[in-house]
């Protein structure tokens, strides 16, 4: 009998179904058998049939611990299982790939059959005799090292740090799969965030715990039941015991109907954890209510979001950006057509009837070296097809006789090609957001293509749209009425502090564009290939 098959019938002859009893059974956290009876609320997070999951967590709560013992579960489980995980950082993948998936399996006596060193020396990949494999990936502003992988279970963790466009990209890697899971796991920031417009969709699971008040008091909990010496009942103010507590669903009913929703989500704050109950650690959890801002607190101990986002535009500051004597004009004016003309365009997910991309054309004033808007064109439905859409862009850019045209390079691919052939590839430039480097804008000579620093980019593209109508370089659009349509691609962007990176930074609340911000955007950074601002070399 092969060795895989004789692993395959121990498998099939000991090991339970249920993913939370094979954890006690086979895996080892730290030396020690993974214990649910002190974990109750654990139990119900790895035994769901839901397809898709939500851990909105505090720090510190077992989240790393318990997506690690799934992922080894379900490699050895199943045969030929493939696991895609993701985090924001190269740093956290290899923290990960090293605490939480080698560590146990070279620790834990009873899973030494599906492998050895030779399968879990990479920090990557780490293959199983089963043939399962995992695999682990960054993704921060993009998704570009995860595109293509194929996989049945994704893993996406800290997603309150994963850039909103990157996520689709990611599940794209289990469209081929039979029977597809989606884990996303993060702590909560503001409500304009990725992780809190998930949980808003899902069945929003609090684990409640009961108190003999009133014929029995349900404690949701919270910062009320923060006592002096542990957790205490919000009505009564007697102590409760969180493992006494279970899972209600305060959200959406999971299903499949239209009033349904998918994903089965799950709040998990430190109050909760049984690592937080002694008194030396509820103390700290007490010096964190005292001197932690209360956003933080929010955050990292009671798994809420806290609104702090700092909206880098308001909308009376765009509106008085707009130019009230200017039209959005399809066809250029006499006066402009002497004038240097550039387009930008940002490329919609996908291409076809699901997603869309805006194409921005301005003109460079070289007496102040400001910029005027003069045509905004969302493609979007019929018209976003490759074949409708390109020709018409590149009939406009003629029509405007534009100098250059700066692109995104994210969702672009053959679309760019093909745009760039028709219009000339002498004036077309393409653009790619990263967080990892000091300048502002640099030449990848290997790649042919800007990359650009996304915080300093819309940093100053801020600064541009709130100058607007004031004398120096600044940005105008045209008249209110004609780009307020648009308006709501700018004004969606927020600011917050990525706690992965530790630095500002610009997101977009889930499920509102941003494309006419970013179209605007490589208009503005082409057209500096000719008219370089003293403004933007200041900036940096």
């Amino acid at each position: 009998m092969r060795v895989v098959d004789r692993i395959n019938k121990k498998r099939t002859e000991r090991l339970p179904v249920k993913l939370s009893n094979f954890v006690e059974y086979a895996i080892l956290v730290d030396g020690k058998v993974m214990d649910f009876t002190n974990r109750p609320y654990l139990r119900e997070i790895y035994d769901t049939s839901a397809r898709e999951i939500l851990l909105m967590c505090g720090r510190q709560v077992e989240k790393s611990t318990s997506s690690g013992n799934k992922m080894l579960s379900r490699s050895i489980i199943n045969s030929y299982r493939k696991s895609v995980y993701t985090a924001p950082t190269q740093p956290q993948v290899r923290q990960f790939s090293d605490d939480r998936l080698k560590e146990p399996m070279t620790s834990s006596p009873n899973l030494a059959p599906f492998t050895n060193t030779s399968l879990l020396k990479n920090v990557f990949e780490k293959r199983f005799a089963t043939r399962s494999k995992i695999t682990l990936r960054s993704a921060h502003l993009n998704a570009d090292r995860v595109r293509g992988i194929p996989a049945d279970d994704i893993y996406i963790d800290e997603i309150q740090d994963v850039a909103v466009d990157g996520i689709p990209v990611i599940r794209e890697c289990a469209a081929n799969s039979p029977d597809p899971k989606f884990q996303y796991s993060g702590t909560p920031k503001t409500k304009d965030n990725t992780i809190h417009e998930y949980w808003q969709r899902s069945t929003m699971k609090e684990w409640m715990i009961p108190c003999g008040c009133k014929k029995w008091y349900w404690n949701l909990p919270g910062e009320d039941n923060i006592g002096t010496t542990g957790l205490i009942c919000s009505n009564c103010g007697k102590r409760i015991n969180p493992l006494n507590g279970q899972w209600i669903r305060t959200g959406r009913e999971l299903g499949t109907e239209a009033h349904q929703t998918f994903v089965e989500g799950f709040r998990i704050p430190q109050i909760i954890v049984p690592s937080h109950q002694p008194l030396s650690k509820w103390i700290e959890i007490l010096n964190k209510q005292r001197n932690y801002p209360i956003a933080k607190f929010y955050n990292e101990v009671l798994a809420l979001p806290f609104d702090l986002g700092a909206k880098p535009i308001t909308l009376e500051e765009l509106q008085n950006t707009c130019d009230p004597g200017r039209s959005n004009t399809p066809y250029p004016t006499t006066g402009v057509a002497a004038a240097p003309t550039y387009a930008g365009i940002d490329w919609g997910e996908g291409s076809g009837e699901g997603g869309f991309s805006v194409l921005t054309i301005g003109v460079a004033n070289s007496i102040n070296r400001g910029i005027d808007v003069l045509f905004i064109k969302r493609y979007e439905g019929r018209e976003a097809l490759p074949e409708v859409m390109i020709p018409d862009m590149a009939k406009y850019i003629n029509m405007y006789n534009c100098n250059r045209v700066g692109a995104d390079y994210g969702f672009g691919f053959g679309l760019n090609d093909r745009l760039a052939k028709m219009i000339g590839y002498e004036r077309f430039f393409r653009y790619q957001y990263t967080g990892a480097q000091r300048e502002k804008v640099r030449w990848n000579d290997k790649i042919g293509r800007f990359v650009l620093n996304r915080t300093s980019i819309m940093s100053y593209m801020f600064e541009l749209l709130k100058r607007g109508q004031q004398k120096g370089p600044g940005l105008r659009l045209f008249k209110w009425k004609d780009f307020e349509p648009f308006a709501k691609d700018v004004l969606s962007i927020f600011s917050e502090e990525n706690t992965s990176l530790h630095m500002k930074v610009y997101s977009k609340t889930p499920g509102k564009p941003d494309d006419t911000f970013h179209s605007i955007t490589y208009m503005v950074l082409v057209s500096l290939l000719d008219f370089m601002r003293e403004d933007f070399i200041q900036s940096d």
